[in-house]
């Protein structure tokens, strides 16, 4: 898994300050 190695309960915000270079996608697919 891609977050195998990551602990996502230790969100830390203020290493994303400045997010206005960002990009958000949302893919969806139907299965079958």
């Amino acid at each position: 898994m891609a977050t195998s190695l990551k602990n996502l309960s230790s969100f830390d915000k203020s290493n994303y300050t400045n997010c206005a270079d960002f990009n958000v996608g949302i893919v969806v697919s139907e299965w079958n």
